[in-house]
């Protein structure tokens, strides 16, 4: 089985040696219960590693603190030791015998359970730390000082690939859209008897909100890094990978949707190939150089269409959106939402185009969404929709749409023609509940002019 785990001390190891006025304790340690839905490792079961670190709590009568123990010691069990101040007795004042995993100089316990620290800062390149699996986990010792640990929160284990030769060092930023990410997080004990014990309690205004994990490229060009989250919550993260030598952005992806997790102890993997280069949008048509350019109408709660792009080759019109992802309320529950409106009109139109005229052709042209996700469809079998790709990233939704010129007879015939040509969406508008609120358009004023080459025949 290969091992799994991670030295998470913040400073080098305590030596096995005591100094004067302090002495070595040995625990054990188990963690062969620790099973996920998916792995840490192919066989799917957690291992220590030696060098691991985890914090015990121990009391002097008065006052209680965590010491970090270390083992030399690989498998399912490991035999943890540490200097302890000869003042100090394992255990809280009460009694109970906590133990955290990763260990951190900043765990704190305020009399009865721990607050579990996350740095918003990792770095796991020194010297004497390993980088293996960051994932939360607790024990309560027994009379026998053995110590049973569980798992805290899910888990994402994000794989990086295809990272540029010349890069030895990365860092990873996650973003949660805004909720808490790190800090001292208090475990909350649940009597749901699937959580088996105690979980960690993120806030939903807690900071910080982001976190940062900086690790060396292993030799195949990849890097792992296990993102714990809040078991109840959801997580729609932006994963930012910089080279952490000059700090410039590798790649920078954003969850299309949030995605909760009920399941504490599940590892999730995500693979991530790396081009080398920031994200960008990757167009289905080459047909976007010298394409006619607007924007969308502005709301009092902002521009929700960001770009409009048009042209026209012999058989096709093609359509270029950029659209804030805010804008569109998805939901689980509708096959078919917020509808696209495609205007068009033989001469350049008025600024009231979209509502409709007897000189402006109006086409509910597609569906933008489904089954809560982004996803093109025609409406109701409209003619003029041929093919199109939509996708979201950074919070922008991209779409490219490509329509029939076979079937609007008014620009078929001219080979110097111009027409006019928007666009008008209506968000969360569904087959089975129609809504015009919230509605925007583009471009703001008359339609947006665009050439027409001479027309073929599909």
């Amino acid at each position: 089985m290969a091992a799994i785990a991670m030295c998470a001390c913040e400073k080098q190891l305590k030596s096995d040696i005591p100094s004067e006025g302090s002495y070595v304790f040995t625990l054990k340690a188990d963690a062969s219960s620790i099973q996920t839905k998916t792995d840490y490792t192919d066989a799917g079961v957690f291992s220590w590693l030696s060098g691991d670190c985890i914090s015990v709590l121990f009391n002097n009568g008065t006052t209680e603190k965590f010491f970090t123990l270390s083992t030399t010691d690989s498998g399912a069990s490991a035999t943890f030791s540490g200097t302890i101040d000869e003042s100090y007795s394992i255990g809280s004042i009460s009694g109970d015998k906590w133990a955290l995993y990763p260990a951190s100089d900043n765990h704190t316990f305020n009399g009865t359970v721990p607050s579990f620290n996350i740095p918003n800062e990792i770095d796991y390149t020194g010297e004497g730390k390993f980088y293996y699996a960051n994932i939360p986990l607790y024990a309560l010792g027994d009379g026998d000082n053995s110590f049973v640990f569980k798992q805290l929160s899910p888990v994402f284990r994000f794989t990086f690939t295809g990272i540029p030769n010349d890069v030895t060092k990365v860092k990873l930023v996650v973003d949660n859209d805004g909720h808490q990410m790190a800090g001292n997080i208090v475990l909350k004990d649940d009597s749901d008897s699937s959580i088996n014990g105690y979980y960690l309690q993120y806030s939903n205004s807690g900071s910080p909100k982001t976190v940062s994990y900086t690790c060396n490229v292993k030799s195949d060009h990849s890097a792992v890094f296990y993102v714990p989250i809040r078991w109840w919550g959801t997580f729609k993260p932006t994963l930012t990978l910089y080279n952490a030598s000059d700090n410039t952005v590798l790649i920078t992806k954003t969850a299309q949707k949030a995605t909760p997790d009920n399941n504490y102890a599940r590892v999730k993997r995500i693979t991530i190939p790396v081009t080398g280069g920031v994200w960008s949008y990757q167009p289905k048509f080459n047909v976007w150089e010298g394409a006619a350019s607007t924007v969308g109408h502005t709301h009092s709660s902002g521009t929700h269409i960001t770009s409009l792009k048009a042209c026209a080759d012999a058989s096709y019109i093609y359509l270029y959106l950029e659209m804030n992802e805010a804008f569109f309320p998805l939901t689980s529950s509708s096959a078919t939402e917020s509808l696209l409106q495609f205007a068009i009109k033989d001469d350049n139109g008025s600024a009231d185009w979209k509502f409709g005229s007897d000189k402006i052709n109006l086409t509910w042209l597609c569906w933008l969404a489904s089954n809560g996700s982004f996803s093109i469809s025609a409406k109701d079998g409209c003619a003029l929709f041929n093919d199109a790709k939509i996708e979201t990233h950074g919070g922008v939704v991209y779409a490219e749409i490509q329509i029939k010129r076979s079937e609007i007879s008014q620009i078929q015939s001219s080979t110097t023609a111009t027409t006019g040509v928007g666009v008008c969406i209506f968000p969360g508008w569904n087959n089975n509940a129609e809504n015009w609120n919230g509605y925007t358009w583009a471009p703001d004023g008359s339609l947006l002019n665009i050439s027409l080459p001479a027309y073929s025949a599909l």
